[in-house]
């Protein structure tokens, strides 16, 4: 008897890949046995195959191959046909690789037989599919560049209005309310200015859904390419360069925020534009809100110390049922976003922004 090589006994649990390395001998089909390749596996233990003989079979597999064997789609099996049951059959045995080459070169498949390592690229060494991805990973990957179709458009993205929504203006010169599939939730992350491809519905004219976004080299290949029309502005032409003052989560003085560039929010249902009349401290403001209501609004504390406010200020307040004189501030608007928020329409023409009050009392 050989010594001990130090792997444990016969009846030793082990991985999936380590069988593979053991050689054992060729086995060939027998009467009532025939050469398969998987074609998809199914739950309950049972793979859905095509019989290289050109019929197709839901085949079992055996209770003593269960977490021994690991069949998956492509791989060449070895099946036992039942006599009763011409649609079915049960697995005897899975050729490894090597195997499933020899057989091929034996002349026991069929030269059309593609093997499962002849159709799967090799890794890349990057990790398997459900590996986590950073946001602009994706972006260094090149793809084919794809065009519109009947019933599709291209469209730039102009605000994004959460769960799952963005408004953008197509290139025939329609704005829509654009739906983002499920799938792409969390793997495809578009903002404004984004260069995105959908597809029209029938019975909804103002209403598409996104097909996929174009990464910068794309949208610029599209213009070159006179796709979209010379009026566009892509991202990387008005986006400026990182001007190397840290990251996102730095810390920031008071005014320093004013210079970032941020999607302009408009109200909602419940929501109210204001101007701030005074401040009265312990996080509280008066404020005189569009509707012409005078109310007490409440500063929340994520904003403290984060967002100034003072007199003049224009802000965004969320309305209370409860309480019709009082209301919660949701966020403070940059002198530029309330000059495009009057320009709009959405302040009225008597609306005196802060610095023009500024400018009168000098």
């Amino acid at each position: 008897m050989p010594k001990n090589k130090g792997k444990g006994g016969k009846n030793r649990k082990r991985g999936k890949n380590e069988a593979d390395d053991e050689k054992r001998e060729l086995i060939f089909k027998e009467d009532g046995q025939e050469y398969a390749k998987c074609f998809a596996c199914l739950v309950m233990a049972v793979v859905k195959q095509c019989v290289l003989m050109g019929s197709k079979r839901l085949c079992h597999i055996r209770g003593k191959m269960h977490k021994k064997v690991w069949i998956a789609a492509g791989d060449i099996i070895l099946v036992g046909l039942r006599d009763y049951q011409d649609d079915k059959a049960d697995v005897i045995l899975k050729y490894m690789p090597d195997e499933a080459r020899l057989l091929k070169a034996y002349g026991e498949l069929p030269e059309s037989t593609r093997l499962n390592e002849e159709i799967m690229p090799k890794n890349k060494g990057k990790g398997g599919k459900n590996r986590k991805r950073g946001k602009n990973e994706a972006d260094e990957g090149k793809r084919e560049l794809i065009f519109k179709e009947d019933g599709q458009e291209y469209a730039q993205v102009l605000r994004m209005l959460g769960n799952g929504r963005c408004e953008a203006m197509c290139a025939d010169g329609t704005k829509r309310l654009c739906h983002i599939r499920g799938k792409m939730h969390k793997k495809v992350w578009i903002a404004a200015g984004d260069i995105i491809l959908i597809g029209l519905r029938d019975h909804q004219d103002d209403k598409a859904d996104v097909i996929l976004k174009y990464w910068r080299y794309e949208a610029r290949l599209l213009k070159s390419y006179g796709e979209l029309p010379e009026s566009t502005h892509l991202k990387a032409e008005i986006m400026p360069k990182n001007k190397g003052k840290g990251g996102k989560n730095r810390k920031r003085g008071k005014n320093e925020a004013d210079d970032e560039k941020r999607e302009l929010i408009f109200k909602e249902d419940g929501q109210e534009y204001a101007q701030v009349l005074r401040m009265l401290g312990n996080g509280r403001c008066e404020a005189m809100c569009i509707d012409g209501s005078k109310r007490l609004c409440h500063i929340r504390g994520k904003m403290h110390k984060k967002v100034w406010i003072a007199a003049g200020d224009i802000i965004l307040v969320g309305l209370r049922d409860y309480q019709d004189d009082k209301a919660d501030v949701i966020l403070k608007y940059m002198p530029d976003e309330a000059r495009l928020l009057k320009a709009y329409g959405e302040l009225p023409e008597s609306t005196r922004l802060n610095e023009v009050m500024k400018r009168d009392g000098s």
